[in-house]
């Protein structure tokens, strides 16, 4: 899928010039353990080698989903995280396209200095400036493959504190 996606010039140009070892450091900055059995020669019980790493793709996709904004403070973060524990114990998709984020702003932005703008100031309620047109239809779809990948396989939500996990882990690997 992504040698498909270089081919047909569906990333940005910035990183298709990327030296191979860069993507092997973004892929090792990903790498999680297994949990397993395995003894400390890394076999399992029943004699084959184990799998020593694995890539966490959802923080991955996260990450990708979110590289205009900045990443919240551990207060927001959390603030964040009470807002949509307050849909329930599993956020319905609904819900959390509904739900404000720290994000919203920058990620519905239509041109590059509403971008700047949004990341660099609060928006107040007194601006006497004409209000502006952001790009909700493009909001509600990035907050769709968060969502997406964030969700858990056989639940018919998310939960709060795994999005919130996530995007701590996403933190730590600055």
């Amino acid at each position: 899928m992504v040698i498909s996606n270089y081919q047909s010039y569906k990333v940005p140009d910035r990183w298709r010039n990327l030296s191979f070892q860069s993507i092997l450091n973004l892929i090792n900055k990903f790498a999680q353990k297994p949990l397993a059995n395995q003894s400390e020669n890394g076999k399992t019980p029943f004699g084959q080698e184990g799998r020593s790493q694995f890539v966490n793709w959802k923080k991955i996709f996260v990450l990708f989903a979110l590289a205009s904004s900045n990443l919240p403070s551990d207060e927001v973060l959390q603030t964040y995280g009470s807002e949509l524990a307050y849909y329930g114990n599993v956020v319905s998709l609904e819900d959390f396209q509904n739900a404000d984020a720290w994000f919203d702003s920058v990620e519905s932005a239509n041109t590059p200095s509403q971008m700047i703008r949004a990341s660099t100031t609060q928006q107040t309620s007194t601006d006497q400036e004409e209000p502006e047109v952001f790009d909700t239809k493009r909001l509600r779809e990035l907050k769709r493959l968060i969502w997406l990948s964030v969700k858990r396989t056989n639940e018919e939500g998310i939960r709060a504190q795994d999005l919130v996990e996530v995007i701590k882990d996403i933190k730590s690997l600055q």
